[in-house]
């Protein structure tokens, strides 16, 4: 849970007028509220909810389009989702942002957000850096019986699991997924990459709890290219 948050080079921002900004600069209307504002000049209008680049956002149940994503929801319960990604060409990446979409692009992912504002903007970013299915969960007991469904049609190669949610913590949510994968002799290689993210992500008692549960890291809300793209890098070589 938590409230979204952003930076100066902010890859997630929100206000109480209710816009979301994505890491481009562009704003998304998040709600039924209309405004003509905008807090950078690379955006289009947002009078309507639609931007200049042709991307667009309708609140309710909705469907979003942005650098070649598709998300089809219920704007008012985004959990269960999926998102499928059409990449953005490569040309138009940096170093940093092809290698991200190397190791996005190695399987599919799983979003667990309680918040349906964040996990929205968290999947939104992930399609954008080039995941290529973004599948969400929002609580840890939702994300636990869709992980060891061994029915399960896809198994996500990635993660990103909140710590603090109702019902099922993003910590116990992880033990239990470890448990289950000792139980059933599931061989090191073919773990889950469980990254998780908190806005408590650079204190070293949270790191140390997430760590010993079985994450295989602790980043901070929101997640950003700079500390994402490392965090995978390091997991993918041990």
């Amino acid at each position: 849970g938590g409230s979204a948050g952003g930076s100066a080079d902010g890859s997630v921002r929100s206000s109480a007028d209710g816009l979301g900004a994505l890491a481009d600069g562009g704003l998304y209307l998040l709600n039924d509220r209309r405004s003509s504002s905008c807090a950078s000049s690379s955006c289009g209008s947002v009078a309507d909810g639609r931007r200049s680049d042709s991307s667009s956002f309708r609140t309710g149940s909705f469907k979003l389009e942005t650098s070649g994503a598709i998300l089809s929801t219920n704007g008012e319960n985004a959990g269960g989702s999926r998102l499928m990604s059409r990449a953005p060409a490569m040309s138009h990446c940096t170093s940093d942002e092809r290698r991200l979409r190397e190791l996005l692009a190695l399987g599919p992912a799983m979003v667990v957000e309680d918040n349906p504002m964040i996990q929205w903007l968290t999947t939104t970013m992930l399609a954008k850096w080039g995941a290529v299915e973004v599948e969400t969960a929002s609580d840890g007991q939702e994300a636990l019986e869709k992980l060891t469904d061994g029915a399960a049609a896809t198994r996500p190669k990635w993660v990103f699991m909140d710590v603090q949610m109702p019902r099922l913590d993003g910590i116990e949510a992880t033990r239990l997924i470890r448990e289950h994968e000792r139980a059933h002799a599931v061989p090191f290689a073919e773990r889950l990459h469980i990254v998780g993210v908190s806005a408590n992500g650079s204190d070293p008692g949270w790191r140390a709890d997430a760590l010993c549960a079985g994450m295989d890291a602790l980043l901070c809300k929101p997640l950003k290219v700079s500390s994402l793209l490392p965090c995978l890098s390091e997991i993918v070589a041990s």
